[in-house]
């Protein structure tokens, strides 16, 4: 599965090269193909995502190296397993070193050539970055031969150095992809909203979020759903189990799916039987007034503090409104406002730019893609919260691609009004009741780009 054209790869290796200082290897092994149980079965791989952004190469047991010698030559190779009739009866087909070599990179090799040709380049290699998490046997690999080769701990960097400065940016090619994320994403907790009832599980409504996402295209969930009932959604990262949904709490569905390698990220809360109470939507427009207000403070130049101030000013001040005495957003928000978003969930980049006394926080710029999710989250047991609002968790989650002079919501169509909400599940309601009892809510699938 390609997602880009081989130009736009060529593109992004050279621009990592550029940022190789002269006399340095970058190397990129895949990820690890890992077991989920017994010795056959496995997980669903997902490539490394520094390899799928640099070559788009899906394919495990694969390692990408780019070398910068010491006079400005560079050299890109992809080391990868040669097709095998055998294996590939049972695994599928392998693109295959001579299907490998027409993606643009100046040499492709076996894989059993890694050690030998890596150990002819670091004689040439005066300091070598190796990415980091992805395939953690591979990557000690790597540091115990480039430390054989006597380069110091200090001149063994990550690649994070590089790709992070890269991946923040996305291209136009890839706001397009992200969009289209976005939109899946969006789609699937609209058909939520239509599905859920009290008496459901949070699974259940997991697997109709999951279901709608790859119905539409996505490959998978971005990352581990969260459908958190009740007080289950003062728990941050609550994974849906078998809780039953029940009348009169609040869901909070934390999902995104995964399309062409890259992430949606949203969250909505809404009241399981379809109907805020009055407490429950104090804290829910709250919430949403302080998302809201964010979302219309991003532009260029702006920083994270500045939105995240502009939602503690709204919190701190609404939630004295509602009688929460000496109670500031961050007594009840333990979460940063947003972060990057892309290829991972939590993209890769730095928040701050320069070094020692020029350090500074990074600011925003056109084609950034970013979550703004402030949320507010109240035990039941906290006594400092009036009564009334003990047991409320709320968090409101959207993607937004920086833009020119502001921002463009990706997730929108994801409906957060609470008039909206309970007009959505009004509606599921009714279609539930025409359908039959057990009967899934699905929506039609959105249009192809």
């Amino acid at each position: 599965m390609e997602t880009f054209k081989p130009e736009e790869y060529q593109k992004r290796r050279l621009a990592l090269l550029s940022l190789m200082p002269l006399g340095s290897t970058a190397c990129f092994p895949a990820a690890d193909n890992k077991v989920r149980n017994g010795t056959a079965n496995h997980y669903l791989y997902r490539q490394a995502s520094d390899v799928l952004y640099l070559s788009g190469f899906h394919e495990d047991e694969s390692t990408l190296v780019l070398h910068k010698d010491r006079t400005g030559n560079c050299l890109t190779l992809l080391f990868a397993k040669a097709a095998n009739a055998e294996e590939d009866q049972w695994n599928g087909a392998r693109m295959g070193l001579e299907a490998a070599r027409k993606l643009g990179f100046d040499r492709v090799h076996e894989k059993q050539q890694l050690t030998r040709v890596l150990n002819r380049l670091l004689q040439e290699t005066d300091r070598i970055f190796i990415s980091s998490g992805a395939n953690l046997e591979a990557e000690e690999s790597l540091i115990k031969m480039a430390a054989a080769k006597g380069l110091q701990p200090a001149r063994i960097q990550s690649t994070s150095k590089l790709t992070g400065q890269l991946r923040l940016v996305k291209s136009p090619d890839e706001q397009k992809v992200m969009e289209r994320s976005a939109s899946i994403g969006a789609h699937a907790h609209n058909a939520a909203m239509l599905q859920c009832q009290p008496g459901i599980t949070e699974n259940q409504l997991r697997a109709c979020l999951e279901y709608i996402f790859v119905m539409n295209g996505a490959t998978a969930p971005a990352y581990s759903v969260i459908v958190a009932g009740g007080e289950n959604a003062y728990i941050l990262h609550h994974p849906a189990d078998d809780t039953i949904l029940a009348d009169g709490d609040l869901v909070l569905v934390d999902a995104g799916c995964e399309y062409l390698g890259y992430a949606s990220d949203i969250t909505r809360t809404y009241p399981v039987n379809g109907v805020f109470s009055p407490a429950q939507k104090e804290i829910y427009e709250l919430v949403l007034a302080a998302q809201k207000a964010a979302i219309a403070t991003v532009k260029p130049g702006i920083t994270w503090s500045e939105l995240e101030a502009v939602v503690e000013a709204i919190l701190t001040k609404g939630l004295k409104k509602l009688g929460f005495q000496g109670l500031k957003a961050g007594d009840l928000m333990p979460h940063t406002l947003g972060h990057w978003l892309g290829l991972d969930v939590h993209d890769v980049g730095s928040y701050e730019t320069g070094k020692g006394k020029t350090k500074a926080e990074r600011s925003l710029q056109p084609g950034m893609v970013i979550t703004i999710e402030p949320g507010l989250y109240i035990s039941k047991a906290d006594k400092r919260a009036p009564a009334k609002y003990r047991g409320i968790s709320v968090r409101i989650e959207d993607d937004l691609l920086v833009t020119a002079s502001g921002a463009i919501v990706l997730t929108q169509s994801a409906f957060k009004e609470p008039a909206e909400i309970e007009e959505m599940m009004k509606v599921g309601k009714g279609m539930r009741e025409e359908l039959g009892e057990g009967q899934l809510v699905v929506p039609p699938r959105i249009p192809n780009r």
